[in-house]
């Protein structure tokens, strides 16, 4: 399922009941190499391959396999593994939160994040040390879902720092 701009108002219309009068602000994450990193197994070659004619100057006579080691970003019959593993990362960054000793960053609030396939968005009152808390934690759910460097960094200086407006996808 994916995300409308509607739970994106929902949410900050809830934030602004919850805590009137405090900032609000949202932030873009997004999976590095997404599409790029192919998880299949042997059984799933037929889903990341193609038939093609083989050349006259090839010794192979008939058709060759040649399998997809990428995959175009929109291309209808892309697997929706990430769409899961963005959904799986928003889902653990949604039942944490800060701790109890941290009431000023609002600890009884859960974080809150959506996914648009690997593209995220985080979205948070500014409340003492909550936006780098939250920060952290979707770091920590992406690192629990696919690795260690699933984050895309330098797309980070562009469009991940926490800002009162962002595009959310695109």
């Amino acid at each position: 399922v994916c995300p409308q701009h509607v739970e994106l108002a929902q949410q900050i219309v809830a934030t602004f009941f919850a805590f009137p009068g405090v900032q609000q602000m949202g932030a873009k994450r997004d999976v590095k190499k997404a599409f790029r990193q192919i998880l299949m197994a042997l059984s799933d070659i037929k889903w990341f391959s193609t038939l093609l004619p083989a050349l006259d100057c090839m010794s192979t006579k008939g058709m060759i396999q040649a399998i997809l080691m990428a995959l175009p970003f929109g291309w209808k019959n892309s697997p929706g593994l990430y769409g899961i593993a963005g959904w799986a990362m928003t889902q653990i960054h949604r039942r944490l939160g800060p701790s109890p000793d941290d009431w000023l960053a609002g600890d009884t609030l859960s974080f809150f994040a959506t996914a648009f396939v690997d593209d995220a968005v985080l979205l948070e009152p500014v409340l003492a040390n909550r936006l780098k808390l939250a920060s952290d934690a979707y770091i920590q759910a992406g690192m629990g879902v696919l690795n260690k460097g699933f984050l895309q960094t330098a797309k980070m200086m562009e469009e991940g720092r926490w800002t009162r407006a962002l595009m959310p996808w695109g």
